[in-house]
């Protein structure tokens, strides 16, 4: 099975194998004598085959490579062993050579490589993932605990003010934790595909004008729409969460109160996009696909308080659940853009 040939110091083929006459599309051995390899193969593979031959005969020394081959008109990689022809004088008169097949196994080779690249990166954002759950139920934990214990042995040294205050820290941080468990639970059951999804054919903006309502005490809130009625077949309850993350990002992060809502239908009519526009603190460009990753917080947001970097992540699976999309785009001047789509019923 192997390609057996030897050629001369300019490259010609002196003889060979019908293996590998019949792999250049020769029918026999005989035809192929007299050949050069640029001239039956594409330039690129013969001029590497030609310079491992030229350095063979110039290092007078055998050696073994993986080369790039053309056989039965289709691109291979073959491992081939070449050495040169001396003469008793100890002048080169050419090389001989034995090549094998090993595309299968250089395929193999870079699928394992693929996967091994994959698992890697499956344990590091793991290991990132534990780091990041560790410090986020910690954090309040100890909070919780300190204040317990202080209260507990020293209760009757504190007045009614410094007493309100130390409930008023462990509410909070009960809460966020609390929430930072639900939220965790969220994504077990979505990444499990065991979240619970009761969909019904509604219009969407009057649940859009509820969550503009809700957050009108805090921020300036418009809807930009041509429409009064879109319907879609949406869980009700799993798209309004969707919208409270977006719009409370925009809130925490932006850097004034004013929000632009605009729902739009696309591509004719197929898809209903929903974008949510606000001046924000900027994200770097690299890190914008990953905000919608378990736990990630931008660079520009770390000085902010109060996020636990799971809001968006669940909002992707939401989406995905309704056979959606949902990304983030920025202009120069900061101006964030979160959307999303989910199918339009006519």
């Amino acid at each position: 099975p192997g390609h057996i040939y030897w050629k001369d110091k300019e490259g010609k083929f002196l003889g060979c194998n019908d293996t590998q006459a019949k792999s250049y599309g020769f029918e026999s051995s005989n035809t192929l004598i007299g050949k050069h390899d640029k001239d039956i193969i594409k330039a690129d593979i013969a001029q590497k085959i030609i310079e491992n031959d030229k350095e063979i005969m110039s290092s007078k020394q055998s050696c073994t490579f993986e080369e790039e081959a053309f056989i039965n008109k289709k691109r291979k990689w073959v491992l081939s062993q070449k050495a040169p022809i001396i003469d008793k004088n100890d002048e080169v008169l050419g090389v001989v050579g034995v090549s094998i097949d090993i595309s299968d196994k250089k395929k193999l080779e870079k699928s394992l490589i693929r996967q091994t690249k994959s698992l890697e990166e499956a344990l590091t954002e793991k290991k990132r993932f534990l780091n990041n759950l560790s410090h986020e139920i910690r954090t309040p934990l100890h909070i919780i605990t300190s204040i317990s214990e202080e209260l507990y042995q020293n209760i009757n040294h504190f007045s009614k003010e410094e007493f309100k205050s130390f409930l008023s820290t462990l509410l909070q941080n009960s809460k966020s934790l609390v929430k930072l468990v639900t939220n965790l639970l969220e994504i077990a059951k979505s990444k499990q595909r065991k979240s619970y999804y009761h969909f019904e054919r509604k219009n969407i903006i009057p649940i859009i004008q509820e969550i503009i309502n809700e957050f009108s005490p805090v921020a300036s809130i418009s809807l930009n729409t041509d429409s009064k009625k879109i319907f879609t077949d949406i869980d009700e309850l799993k798209i309004s969460q969707v919208m409270r993350n977006i719009v409370d990002n925009a809130i925490k992060y932006g850097n004034d109160k004013s929000i632009v809502i605009e729902l739009k239908e696309l591509n004719p009519s197929k898809n209903i996009e929903i974008k949510i526009k606000n001046k924000g603190i900027g994200i770097l460009e690299g890190e914008r696909e990953k905000v919608f990753e378990a736990f990630f917080q931008g660079t520009n947001n770390q000085t902010k308080t109060g996020g636990t970097g799971l809001g968006l992540a669940i909002c992707k699976e939401i989406i995905l659940a309704h056979k959606g999309d949902v990304r983030v785009d920025q202009d120069k001047l900061n101006n964030t853009t979160v959307s999303f789509t989910i199918p339009y019923i006519k």
